[in-house]
């Protein structure tokens, strides 16, 4: 080949090389195809000797394989992440962390890379379709029916990790304070735990998952409460697990539960709520229309970086005869404790007004709870924001959380804890360290 065309090559490949380069520290276009063009030459021209010694084939060799190295630059990088987590921010220069920088910028680099959502995908699809593994067995699993599950080591830590005695106590006289507090002041307080899937759906997971969670804090937790007088906890495992039978009570490629076993769930905390108060009505499975349709996604399998893989049984229940709530007030951004926002039925359902103190498995379990109160307001948190909830005067407080943050539940909200005159009233050695519980 001759060496005008040898040269003509290699002026356009280390152009390109050049260009990608450039592209990463300016957006002018005139100014980064003139700094290409002008390396590319000088580089020509300083390593010209060395270049005439390759052969052609040896020179496409390697200008190929630099090309593809630096291809990931060019493009516009990524703004989000496949696994939903926040990206690697570009480093910040101080003389204090200078030695951090490059690891710091080779964080940013891997996340942000051009391409990179779709190279991960690809792969993450090579390994589930055709090797039929996780793509993130360090976070989820896949099951029997490709069910997926948690197996984050945190995930495992606080589900099955046994609490102490202490831990126990501690929890047990912490739910009896914020009943006592509460129920002085005409506020019935119930706790209910929403159970993480893997409790419910034990016969699919994968064997290794089993065996890490054999034992259950919810149990634990459960059995410690069972003899207590005081605290009006709600268990709803029972229901889950039988209402299998009629249909799934979970999403299989995602952490919650559809809408079925939610109302299996609302059915539970209703007979709970109704030997305080009688009266209430609880909405049964023929005054709704049912629909039924496929879930591609779920939280659990977005995770892999595609949705398109794995099917999940979706239902929908849909009220006859009832208008819908009306929303009184917007979401509250002031607050950074969390959203609260409330709902208030049109029509008599009765005169009672439900807080509910919730996670995100209460998107499902509010859409029974609103149409039977007058009024109901939901506070996305895992703490009790007591403030607001004195501000609101509801009748009932509903604390749900899913079994995951029961350790929130060691902690005693800072306004009951303060409350001198409560506290030394009903529980006068509870700040001495005593965890005497009835």
């Amino acid at each position: 080949m001759s060496s005008k065309l040898k040269y003509s090559l290699l002026f356009i490949y280390l152009s390109m090389l050049c260009y990608i380069v450039i592209a990463q520290l300016t957006t002018s276009l005139i100014l980064n195809l003139g700094l290409s063009f002008v390396i590319a030459v000088l580089s020509i021209f300083l390593l010209k000797k060395h270049i005439a010694l390759l052969s052609f084939s040896k020179l496409f060799f390697i200008l190929s394989f630099l090309i593809i190295i630096y291809f990931p630059m060019l493009g516009e990088k990524e703004k989000s992440s496949l696994e939903k987590r926040s990206l690697a921010e570009f480093p910040t220069f101080q003389t204090e962390n200078i030695w951090k920088v490059f690891f710091q910028f080779q964080d940013y680099f891997n996340d942000r890379f051009a391409y990179r959502n779709i190279s991960v995908m690809a792969i993450n699809k090579f390994k589930f379709i055709f090797l039929n593994i996780s793509p993130l067995p360090q976070k989820v699993l896949i099951g029997k029916e490709n069910w997926l599950y948690n197996s984050g080591n945190e995930y495992i830590e606080c589900t099955s990790v046994p609490y102490t005695n202490d831990e126990l106590k501690t929890i047990k006289i912490n739910l009896q304070i914020v009943t006592k507090w509460f129920d002085n002041r005409g506020i019935k307080y119930y706790f209910m735990i929403a159970p993480v899937k893997s409790r419910i759906y034990p016969e699919n997971m994968p064997i290794i998952l089993r065996n890490q969670l054999k034992f259950s804090k919810l149990d634990q937790v459960y059995t410690y409460l069972q003899q207590d007088t005081i605290i009006k906890f709600i268990d709803c495992r029972k229901e889950l697990i039988e209402g299998k039978n009629i249909r799934p009570t979970y999403y299989i490629t995602d952490t919650h539960w559809n809408e079925f076993g939610a109302f299996l769930a609302y059915q539970k905390v209703m007979q709970k709520i109704q030997v305080d108060f009688p009266d209430t009505k609880i909405l049964q499975a023929e005054d709704f229309t049912i629909d039924s349709s496929t879930l591609l996604g779920g939280d659990l399998q977005t995770q892999f970086g595609f949705s398109d893989q794995i099917s999940s049984p979706i239902f929908y229940y849909h009220l006859k005869n009832i208008q819908p709530p009306l929303v009184v007030g917007d979401y509250d951004t002031v607050h950074l404790v969390g959203n609260y926002f409330t709902f208030k039925m049109e029509h008599e359902v009765n005169h009672l007004k439900i807080f509910v103190v919730r996670d995100s498995y209460s998107e499902h379990l509010r859409n029974f709870l609103t149409p039977t109160f007058k009024t109901s307001t939901y506070a996305w948190m895992e703490t009790i924001p007591v403030s607001r909830v004195i501000d609101n005067k509801p009748d009932i407080v509903l604390h749900e959380m899913l079994e995951y943050f029961v350790n929130s539940a060691l902690l005693l909200p800072p306004e009951i804890a303060n409350d001198k005159t409560f506290m030394n009233k009903y529980f006068p050695h509870y700040h001495s360290g005593e965890r005497n519980v009835e």
